[in-house]
């Protein structure tokens, strides 16, 4: 019922904030008003040297850095801003936040020298219902600014339960096997970006590496809009 309510507020009231739904959009890339923007806590990349979270093990090994825009909180602004990318039919609002990731990380994408970005893929029955797979759009802006590809046809992702509402011990179950191989080509011995709306357990990250061979790429980074801190 949230999302319907959401796709609504974003039609008859394009100007209102996204999160309190009172006040006027201030923000240039955020549909939000000066107080809502406020509320958002910015990952701190520089104090952890881009290195893989602790809480994140599974993938420590096989990630070689990470680096995030936010602090992602239940009933927080950040929420409110990925629910309107994913379920707000706004297409222009992810494109936009692509940017503001373009230009918050540009100097350390440089010097990762990417050949490739992975955005997380979505089942097909998702990408219908939303029409678009929002970590797509997001890297949208990241692609033609280093004049990479997308690599959006390599992998597929079957149906699943959504993560949403799973635990942390449920969200890996539930990923094991989720994704099928079309082609590993564009992967080999390449710099890939993995590129994801929000990472909370690294299941969905785990079950996507895992579904290609060991070692098949050169590196692998990942960059997220937000990260959820463990409680």
């Amino acid at each position: 019922m949230r999302q319907y309510l959401n796709a609504l507020t974003a039609v008859f009231y394009p100007n209102v904030c996204v999160h309190c739904k009172q006040n006027n959009v201030v923000h240039a890339f955020l549909p939000l008003c000066f107080a809502c923007a406020s509320q958002i806590r910015n990952y701190n990349n520089t104090e952890t040297e881009f290195k893989v979270p602790q809480t994140l093990t599974a993938v420590s090994v096989s990630v070689n850095s990470f680096c995030a825009l936010w602090y992602f909180e239940k009933t927080k602004p950040v929420q409110s801003i990925i629910e309107h990318i994913k379920y707000g039919h706004n297409p222009q609002l992810a494109k936009q936040i692509g940017t503001l990731l373009w230009q918050h990380f540009e100097a350390h994408l440089r010097m990762l020298h990417i050949d490739a970005i992975l955005p997380m893929p979505i089942s097909s029955l998702r990408k219908r219902q939303r029409g678009y797979n929002q970590a797509e759009l997001l890297g949208k802006t990241i692609s033609k600014q280093l004049g990479i590809p997308l690599l959006n046809a390599s992998i597929i992702r079957k149906p699943q339960q959504s993560q949403t509402r799973l635990g942390r011990s449920h969200r890996f179950y539930n990923t094991e096997g989720a994704f099928c191989v079309k082609t590993t080509a564009p992967l080999a011995s390449k710099n890939i970006l993995i590129l994801d709306d929000v990472c909370t357990t690294g299941a969905t990250l785990e079950a996507l590496i895992n579904t290609w061979e060991k070692n098949i790429c050169k590196t692998i980074h990942v960059l997220v809009l937000a990260y959820t801190p463990l409680q």
